[in-house]
């Protein structure tokens, strides 16, 4: 989170540092975030952050506002709180904890919205845009911090519980490959969707 709150802070300053000297009014900057719903664990550790960087700009110039929309961990909930916050709330600046920020960049890029968020990539998938400010990470890194474990523990299967999506893919293919050494097995994947 260290990492995402500096992230923060330079996005802020760099995208509206002539607005600063400018303005007396808040810095409207719109949250949405998966705070409900399956990714709820991921949309709150990101508002975490978030308001723990907007603290630390507490009492200097310009003042920062946040204004927090939840997802619902949906698709259609990020892209209906994206649409409130840039035309009812007025938002300047845009930060993702949305499991499905890549339905919004383009939409960012378009209005012109520095739009930060921290993500995991899958190359064949990820939105770019000049207004995007991507933390990145691989998932395949997250698979393989468990090993340590899986070997203490010493479990001999497998199974991933995956969503239909690039991440899945590569959370399936990396969970494949730790459990198809000598002395494990892997006995595959369940859709999330099916369940």
């Amino acid at each position: 989170m260290a990492l995402l709150r500096i992230n923060i802070l330079f996005t802020i300053f760099l995208s509206h540092s002539a607005a600063f000297a400018q303005e007396a009014q808040p810095l409207r900057i719109g949250v949405v975030a998966s705070l409900s719903g399956f990714a709820s664990t991921y949309g709150t550790a990101v508002l975490e952050g978030v308001e723990l960087a907007a603290g630390e700009l507490a009492g200097k110039s310009p003042a920062v506002k946040l204004v927090i929309e939840d997802d619902g961990s949906e698709t259609k909930g990020v892209v209906t709180a994206y649409k409130k916050l840039r035309s009812a709330d007025r938002i300047e600046a845009l930060i993702g904890g949305s499991w499905w920020v890549n339905s919004i960049v383009r939409s960012t890029a378009h209005d012109r919205i520095p739009f930060i968020s921290c993500e995991t990539l899958l190359e064949k998938t990820t939105e770019l845009a000049p207004n995007y400010f991507l933390l990145q990470g691989d998932l395949r890194n997250w698979m393989r911090a468990h090993e340590p474990e899986i070997h203490r523990v010493g479990y001999k299967r497998g199974t991933i519980l995956r969503f239909s999506s690039g991440f899945g893919v590569t959370l399936e293919e990396e969970m494949r490959a730790m459990f198809s050494v000598p002395g494990r097995e892997f006995l595959g994947a369940i859709e999330y969707n099916d369940i």
